[in-house]
């Protein structure tokens, strides 16, 4: 079934028992906030998996296999306002899963 809905094509099928509603926003203003919003998107999980890091303005390679590419991870208890022996932060190796710890957070290049 299609509806027009404004400037929107709406069209409803169903599967199974669930109706699904697929909206269809080309040729209209809303498509490129959707595509802006997919391009932040991006972007910002980009900046989540893992990557190279530098501490002390150098980059920081494994000590067992010389990678570059690893995980940051906080060490628990860290968070702002705790109280820990252990404070700092760790990156892991993607490579041979080494563990680097660290005091400050290193910057990720």
């Amino acid at each position: 079934m299609i509806t027009r809905a404004g400037a929107f094509v709406v069209a409803t099928e169903r599967i199974g028992r669930v109706g699904v509603a697929r909206i269809n926003t080309s040729g209209v203003r809303m498509g490129k906030f959707v595509d802006a919003l997919k391009a932040g998107v991006k972007a910002a999980t980009d900046n989540f998996g893992p990557g190279s890091y530098s501490a002390g303005q150098r980059q920081v390679r494994c000590g067992h296999c010389e990678g570059t590419t690893f995980a940051l991870r906080q060490i628990p208890g860290t968070e702002v306002g705790s109280i820990s022996p252990w404070a700092g932060f760790t990156l892991v190796c993607q490579d041979c899963t080494r563990v680097e710890l660290f005091a400050a957070c290193p910057e990720r290049m």
